[in-house]
């Protein structure tokens, strides 16, 4: 289980490179898992529950996923998220031998993106990610097949942070350097937009 403060912000590629230069005296790449794709079979409800959450702006959402990286669909996770505000609880569980999700929800959509991560410098309980190319498709069933079409401007990111308690001073004046504002984004939710599901 793994309970965090996560904020995310909307980046153009073009300043992406000159903020990341600003980073370098905090950050490095991350040692074992530097870049890699993500991608998330999202589940809701017949009500669309966790979408209604999202659009809705409830303070309190839950999402269920299943999980893989890169082209690996024989490791996969399913996670449990839940979110209030912009603290975040997060329990995944490695999938053995079959998938056992509550039968009470049903496939939606599937997202995925490429993401590039780092590690803080100063404190190891930091951890930033630059998601770029998220792309979806909806389903109805369990397929793993990556999604195919673009849900974010191919010339923006999702910058992420992720971390445990309050958010260091050097930091904050990164962010304000770079003029950033923490923003409410959902991939899935985004991606159901998109996509004509909402």
């Amino acid at each position: 289980m793994i309970e965090r403060t996560e904020l995310k912000y909307i980046i153009s590629i073009e300043r992406m490179q000159d903020f990341k230069q600003s980073l370098k005296p905090y950050f490095q790449k991350h040692r074992d898992h530097s870049a890699y794709n993500v991608n998330s079979l999202y589940f809701d409800h017949i009500t669309m529950g966790s979408l209604s959450e999202k659009v809705e702006g409830l303070s309190k959402k839950h999402k269920v996923r299943l999980r893989y990286y890169n082209d690996d669909k024989s490791q996969l996770w399913l996670e449990h998220k839940l979110k209030s505000d912009n603290l975040c609880l997060k329990k995944r569980f490695k999938v053995k031998d079959s998938i056992s999700i509550d039968p009470s929800v049903k496939p939606k959509i599937m997202v995925s993106y490429f993401r590039q991560v780092y590690e803080c410098l100063l404190d190891q309980r930091i951890r930033i990610n630059f998601d770029s190319m998220i792309k979806a498709n909806q389903r109805s069933c369990i397929d793993l097949t990556p999604g195919q079409t673009s849900i974010l401007n191919p010339f923006q990111v999702v910058f992420e942070i992720k971390l445990f308690g309050q958010m260091p001073i050097w930091l904050y004046n990164c962010l304000a350097e770079f003029d950033l504002d923490n923003v409410s984004y959902s991939k899935y939710s985004e991606a159901m937009r998109l996509t004509g599901r909402e």
